[in-house]
């Protein structure tokens, strides 16, 4: 059964002039192949009635983009396709910048997400090959636990110092994220060590020692997509299989994995 809540899918499909070791070495054109393929894919799982896809760039190929929603459209699946471009350049300081300023800009263009007091965000490049199972241990989560305010994929240690949270994917209440992350993108600084990763973390501590609930995911994320800095496979078919076959016998023969709470000395 499909969920009303709404995904947002981030996009950069003309890549930003952005100097330093997050350069993007895709084009413009294998970009736009890599986000229709994961637009569709979403679509084919039939998972989500409300689908928003943001784009922060002037790409040209944005108009096809309208035309491919549309056609996916049906009686049970609305998609919004918003174009909200980075007109300044300079302001881009890395690829953590452009995704968190698209999150907050489509908090206040996008329809959907006005009209529905939560929703998840995913990467648009990426397709989640688990989605199914994530959602399943989700929504278990929202009938069986406390309420949740934030849901992320885990809290690791960059270089085993710094909290970051993954922003592949995670789930918000909106007024969590109007209230605490609207600005959060401004305080990215991809090329000086400062990843929107580690701003997300650092907010998600804050929101914690002021009684907010914020859960993780149990168990990790099999992401199917090209890296952007060789636009090679993140993992390999033969992975790919291996990851999946795992995962799903995993979940048949292991007992059901549940949402995981954070507390404030998981950062520490």
């Amino acid at each position: 059964m499909a969920i009303s809540i709404p995904i947002l899918l981030t996009s950069t499909i003309l890549p930003h002039s952005t100097a330093g070791i997050y350069k993007i070495v895709q084009t413009e054109k294998q970009r736009y192949r890599q986000y229709t393929e994961a637009l569709e894919y979403l679509v084919r799982t039939k998972l989500f009635e409300n689908i928003i896809y943001a784009d922060n760039s002037n790409s040209e190929f944005i108009s096809d983009l309208h035309l491919l929603a549309k056609s996916f459209e049906s009686k049970r699946l609305k998609i919004e396709v918003l174009n909200i471009p980075i007109e300044n350049e300079a302001e881009v300081k890395g690829k953590g910048y452009g995704e968190g300023f698209l999150i907050s800009q489509a908090l206040g263009a996008s329809e959907l997400l006005q009209s529905n007091d939560s929703f998840f965000k995913l990467t648009g490049r990426y397709k989640l090959r688990n989605l199914k199972r994530i959602l399943q241990i989700i929504e278990e989560g929202f009938i069986n636990g406390p309420p949740i305010d934030f849901i992320c994929q885990g809290l690791q240690k960059f270089n085993g110092k710094v909290p970051i949270v993954s922003t592949a994917f995670f789930w918000s209440r909106v007024d969590i994220w109007r209230n605490f992350m609207m600005d959060a993108y401004n305080e990215v600084d991809d090329m000086g060590g400062w990843a929107f990763e580690a701003v997300l973390a650092e907010k998600i501590q804050s929101i914690i020692s002021q009684g907010y609930i914020v859960s993780k995911m149990p168990l990790p994320f099999i992401i199917d997509s090209k890296n952007t800095k060789n636009n090679v496979n993140f993992i390999s078919s033969t992975e790919l299989r291996i990851s999946l076959a795992r995962s799903f016998f995993g979940h048949m023969f292991k007992p059901k994995k549940h949402l995981q709470q954070l507390t404030e000395s998981d950062f520490e």
